[in-house]
């Protein structure tokens, strides 16, 4: 079983989901016809944003902040201690 950790939904139907790798630590997508829904329930730190091109995200508010994958990805501590947080907030 895989947790979700963000959903992000695009115009024409394509659904994908965000969810920690098997690794433990990698952060992955992946389309969500790959997976099935044991549990519908929505965090409740997420919180929806819907772009100007249509994509709807479901995920921490911080996440969705202009430019933080970015800095995640580029090793930014704060970014990394953000995503720490929330998936702790999460279970996980």
């Amino acid at each position: 079983m895989y947790p979700v950790i963000s959903i992000m939904a695009e115009p024409g139907g394509r659904v994908q989901l965000q969810i920690v790798a098997d690794d433990g630590r990698s952060l992955a997508w992946f389309d969500s016809d790959t997976f099935m829904t044991v549990d519908s329930v929505i965090p409740e730190r997420w919180v929806i944003r819907v772009a100007e091109s249509g994509v709807v995200d479901l995920a921490p508010a911080a996440w969705l902040e202009p430019g933080f994958w970015e800095q995640y990805y580029d090793g930014d501590a704060t970014a990394e201690q953000t995503v720490a947080y929330e998936l702790h907030q999460m279970g996980i």
